[in-house]
């Protein structure tokens, strides 16, 4: 018995006896065993590279376990409620194998009693098959990090009776595999639990997903698409699923109109080639869920053997067609075993409008019970802000409901192509959203310590932290810091200073990244790595403005870090160099003549280019003199004189709460209403978008035409402006229990609620007075002359 982290383990890492290292593998595993007379109390530990699906007796038990590095490997727990005597566990694991220099295939499980004793765990007693049924050489969209691979699965090939049954016959399957210390000079003597490359395993921190069914709102077309073979690629639907069709002729399809209800839709492809005829059409529909969702597809299908059934997924109709093969080419694809039976997507997807397109099928077929099956972290929806201004509710919801959709088991920037929790896009926008809506901090600490986790040699945090994301030596470097004052913004929601003690070191080592490039002028410049900003033509070279000021705020944040844990060595360290920065800053980087921060100092020359992004970073984090930060203000946005590169969704986010510590709500609230409101609420969007526009952007300068993400968190900061900003709440000691709070004079009569771990503020305002209801445990500060009234109640 040996230990990995937090329990001894008796299972081994089991795998066939291949080495692991294939792309698209899918194995099935299973074990027998022998739950005596009182089967109660039975607890079910599991983990797998990449995914698995559980089974006990037939009955799905789960799936997961969140997505992880292999360095850092989640362990999923489950109660399970067998029967008296023999019981059948079955696990379906599915191996992306999209990087094998970095991580293989392999299934550690083992069930354990009340009393901790093992009843069954992985080891050369589990059986082991190739999962037939499912193809692997189908096709792969690079840029998603979760299910990249399309999925085939010819149900004809699960067996009889089902693979995953009891009454199953597995004699026939060969023993696993252990696997060992793979690459170890040592030898690969196998122990239980412990393997490369799985380093270190962590019990789950977060609940499991909450599902909930939603059917389609919408058939938005009926059509027949005429039968041409994508000969070229193997399984590739996409193409197929984006052809255009005609009006319904040679086919059947009846009932469309039920879907919406689950209601029965019989379909059956032309059969005029079997008299001698050329020509196969073949029944297609397009289905409208309304907005966009993250959910498994479920439908049960009755008819002849042999039907394939494609479903294509997308955000969003492309000049009013559905087309998934431009990008983003989602689909899932199902072989029929005959007779009735319930199909469901293995992965969840992300998708406003399914496509069904139905092959071979020459007898009539009914597709009933059409549903997905939405999955979702359960957040408790919370934060309020109800104004009566239509544009700025909407907003609102449709803000918190981006969030929504991109948090499942980890806090993605998109759920749609990616899939991917970038480190900057959840520290600088979605946590804040996250505490402003939900009010909840254990997604938010599985972020922070999962993206330390990954922290290079360099001393900056990878990219994508869910996932293993090469290559290794390009890194946006500035989301390190994001990462830096989001890890300090959550002690000061949470009041937890045992992250902060964990995590410190790791705030540490990114700093000492970026001092090492402080030029002998005092600020960063010329970093060998790339850096983000935005989706914009920033000047990028030299001392750049944005970097500059992200650096200084985390200086400051790793200072008060220090405060904390008594290290006055490094907090000295932190603020010397703190000092150079804002020393230097306004003298290098601002434009006297043009009255505005410019992007860059490269060799001492001052770049054309002017950006709201530097000159917003510049006033958030306080490097302006007083008389200075106005005259930018009054330049860029109160006059609009200055030319400049306008701030995509993501770094707004940076204007608005720039603008709001200034106390310019006016000209914050413009932005909303010009940009959000008018971008995206009037043109009917039910999420945020990436950007501005939904064709492109103009990063490189001049306007390029792309498909953009119309379900980005990361433009969702809406959300906590019209809850935290407008009220200008502000934590004065970490956990809440002393905030300030000085309404904005152009806040809109409205009704506010701000999750706190103690309960919610809830806020009445009306023609410039406040009313607040605070739970106890909370003092609310407020300035002298505020028309503010603080009433207690008790806590939720």
């Amino acid at each position: 018995m040996t230990t990995n982290h937090e329990r001894p383990w008796t299972g081994y890492w089991v795998w066939s006896a291949d080495d692991g290292n294939e792309r698209n593998q899918w194995r099935r595993f299973r074990a027998t065993f022998d739950a005596g007379d009182r089967p109660n109390g039975l607890r079910l530990r599991i983990t797998a590279e990449f995914s698995y699906q559980a089974w006990l007796n037939g009955e799905l038990i789960g799936e997961g376990p969140p997505a992880s590095t292999p360095d850092y490997k989640y362990v999923d727990e489950y109660d399970l409620d067998p029967r008296s005597g023999s019981n059948t566990i079955a696990v379906l694991v599915h191996h992306l194998g999209v990087h094998p220099h970095l991580t293989r295939g392999g299934l550690l499980a083992e069930i354990v009693d009340g009393q901790g004793r093992v009843v069954s765990a992985t080891g050369a007693d589990w059986r082991v098959d190739t999962a037939h049924e499912y193809a692997v050489d189908t096709p792969f969209f690079h840029a998603n990090k979760l299910r990249p691979f399309a999925h085939v699965l010819d149900t004809r090939k699960l067996g009889d009776p089902d693979w995953r049954s009891p009454e199953f016959d597995d004699t026939a399957w060969p023993a696993a595999s252990l696997i060992g210390a793979i690459g170890s000079i040592f030898g690969p003597e196998p122990r239980p639990g412990a393997a490369l490359p799985w380093t270190r395993l962590v019990t789950r921190d977060i609940p499991f997903p909450r599902r909930r069914i939603a059917h389609p709102v919408q058939v938005t077309t009926v059509e027949e698409c005429t039968a041409i073979a994508h000969r070229h690629v193997p399984h590739g639907s996409a193409p197929l699923l984006s052809q255009a069709g005609v009006p319904v002729r040679a086919t059947v399809v009846d009932g469309a109109d039920g879907l919406t209800s689950g209601g029965p839709v019989t379909v059956q492809c032309s059969t005029d080639h079997l008299r001698g005829g050329g020509t196969i059409m073949e029944p297609c529909l397009t289905l409208d869920f309304g907005r966009v969702i993250t959910g498994h597809v479920v439908l049960t299908v009755d008819g002849p053997a042999g039907v394939t059934v494609d479903l294509g997924y997308v955000e969003r109709l492309i000049d009013g067609r559905f087309n998934n093969s431009i990008e983003a080419p989602f689909a899932d694809r199902f072989v029929t075993a005959g007779g009735r039976q319930e199909l469901r997507t293995h992965d969840w997807q992300a998708f406003r409008y399914l496509r069904l397109r139905v092959y071979d099928a020459y007898e009539p077929m009914t597709i009933d019970g059409l549903r997905a099956e939405i999955v979702e972290y359960p957040f408790e929806r919370r934060g309020t802000f109800r104004s009566g201004d239509a544009g700025l509710d909407t907003l609102f919801e449709i803000s918190r409901d981006t969030i929504q959709l991109c948090s499942i088991d980890a806090i993605m920037d998109t759920p749609w192509r990616e899939s991917a929790q970038w480190v900057g896009d959840v520290a600088a926008v979605t946590l804040g959203g996250i505490y402003s809506c939900f009010g909840d901090t254990a997604l938010a600490a599985k972020f922070l310590r999962q993206s330390a986790a990954g922290q290079m040699p360099s001393g900056v945090l990878p990219n994508v932290t869910n996932v293993v994301f090469p290559p290794h030596n390009a890194h946006l470097v500035d989301y390190s810091l994001w990462w830096v004052l989001a890890l300090w913004e959550y002690y000061r929601y949470t009041a937890d200073a045992e992250i902060v003690h964990e995590l410190y070191p790791v705030a540490v080592r990114v700093l000492q990244y970026f001092a090492a490039h402080v030029d002998p002028g005092g600020l960063v410049a010329d970093l060998s790595d790339p850096i983000f900003v935005d989706w914009a033509a920033v000047e990028r070279r030299g001392a750049n403005a944005t970097v500059n000021a992200l650096f200084s705020a985390a200086l400051r944040t790793v200072a008060e870090m220090a405060d904390l844990k008594g290290d006055a060595w490094t907090g000295h360290w932190a603020r010397d160099l703190d000092d150079g920065v804002r020393t230097s800053f306004q003298k290098r980087l601002f434009d006297a003549g043009r009255g505005v921060v410019v992007d860059a100092d490269i060799d001492g020359q001052l770049s054309e280019t002017v950006s709201e992004q530097g000159n917003a970073a510049a006033l958030l984090w306080d490097l302006l003199d007083d008389d200075t930060a106005a005259s930018v203000i009054r330049t860029l946005w109160e006059k609009d004189t200055q030319p400049r590169i306008q701030a995509e969704p993501f770094f707004t986010s940076v204007v608005l709460r720039a603008l709001a510590r200034h106390r310019r709500y006016d000209l914050g609230l413009g932005i909303v209403r010009d940009r959000w409101v008018r971008l995206m609420v009037d043109q009917g969007a039910t999420s945020t978008w990436e950007q501005w526009s939904t064709d492109g952007d103009r990063r490189s300068g001049a306007f390029t035409g792309f498909l953009r993400s119309l379900s980005h968190a990361w433009s969702a900061y809406p959300a906590e402006f019209l809850i935290r900003d407008l009220l200008a709440i502000r934590i004065v000691e970490p956990g809440c229990h002393r905030i300030t709070l000085d309404p904005a004079p152009e806040m809109p009569d409205a009704e506010v609620a701000w999750p706190t771990p103690f309960g919610d503020v809830q806020a009445t305002h009306r023609s410039g007075a406040t009313t607040l209801r605070v739970p106890d445990g909370i003092t609310v500060d407020v300035p002298e002359g505020a028309d503010v009234t603080v009433l207690k109640q008790a806590a939720d």
